[in-house]
C-alpha cells in the first residue's frame, strides 16, 4: 500500500450562537417577574405553619427553576462536515445536544446565500424548516434545500468558506456562493 491508498478525511466544524430575540427577552422577563411576585406574594399572605416553614426551600426551588429556565434560552449550533455529510446539533445551555439534522451534499437540490436571488417565494414556503442561525437578519445565512425524514425540507445555516467549498467537491453545480 503507498501513500496514495489512503484518502484524506475532510472534517470541518463551526458553531454559531443564536442571538436572543424578542421572544425570547419578554420569556425570561416574564419568568423574573413570576419569581417576585410570588415571592412577595408569600410574603404578605400568611401560609399555614407547615408550608411556612419550607417557604425558603420553596422560593429557592422557584429561582433555580427560573435560573435553569433563562440557561435554557442560551442555544448554539454546531455544524459538523465530513466529505460531505453535514451535522447539525442544538447545543443547549452548553450541556444538551440534539441532533437536528444530517444529510449529504448529493442530496442537496441547492446551497444558496438566503439574501440573494437564488432564494424564491418556494423555498421560502417550504413547510419542514430547521433554522440553525445566530438570526435569519445576518447576511451570511445560507439555505438547503433537501428531503429529509421524508419531507421536503429547507435548512439555514452559516457556513464557513471551507464548508461551502467541501460541498463544492460534491455538488459543484448546486452551490451558489
Amino acid at each position: 500500500m503507498g501513500f496514495d491508498d489512503y484518502t484524506m478525511d475532510s472534517f470541518i466544524e463551526k458553531i454559531v450562537a443564536k442571538k436572543r430575540d424578542g421572544m425570547d427577552r419578554l420569556q425570561i422577563a416574564g419568568a423574573v417577574i413570576f419569581g417576585i411576585v410570588l415571592l412577595f406574594a408569600t410574603m404578605f399572605i400568611q401560609l399555614p405553619p407547615a408550608i411556612s416553614q419550607f417557604s425558603i426551600f420553596i422560593w429557592a426551588a422557584v429561582f433555580y427553576l427560573i435560573f435553569r429556565f433563562m440557561r435554557s434560552k442560551n442555544v448554539e449550533y454546531e455544524y459538523a462536515v465530513t466529505n460531505g455529510d453535514m451535522d447539525i446539533d442544538k447545543i443547549t445551555a452548553q450541556k444538551k445536544r440534539k441532533r437536528i439534522f444530517s444529510g449529504h451534499a448529493k442530496n442537496y437540490e441547492i446551497v444558496a446565500k438566503m439574501h440573494s436571488d437564488r432564494y424564491n417565494q418556494s423555498y421560502a414556503d417550504t413547510q419542514n424548516k430547521i433554522i440553525a442561525v445566530s438570526s435569519l437578519k445576518e447576511e451570511d445565512v445560507y439555505f438547503i434545500i433537501t428531503q429529509y425524514k421524508g419531507q421536503r425540507t429547507i435548512v439555514y445555516f452559516q457556513p464557513s468558506e471551507k464548508m461551502l467549498k467541501s460541498f463544492r467537491t460534491f455538488i459543484p453545480s448546486k452551490i451558489h456562493m
